[in-house]
């Protein structure tokens, strides 16, 4: 048997990485829930986390492009 590639091992991490933030999450959302934080502000919360960590890949993805 050969051994993975580093693309498939990064890809393996990736996919552990993202099933984690999403349990974290659920469970995060669930004990805010119980603590009386409406379900809007949960929602807002959680996309304005998501545009916060986009913009700051699309950041610095220009950066990049700029530099060559």
């Amino acid at each position: 048997m050969s051994r993975p590639s580093s693309a498939h091992l990064a890809a393996t991490g990736l996919a552990f990485l993202v099933t984690f933030i999403w349990s974290t999450s659920f469970i995060l959302i669930k004990r805010l829930y119980e603590q009386g934080v409406e379900p809007l502000t949960l929602a807002a919360l959680r996309y304005g986390l998501a545009a916060l960590v986009l913009a700051s890949f699309a950041a610095a993805r220009r950066r990049r492009h700029e530099e060559e």
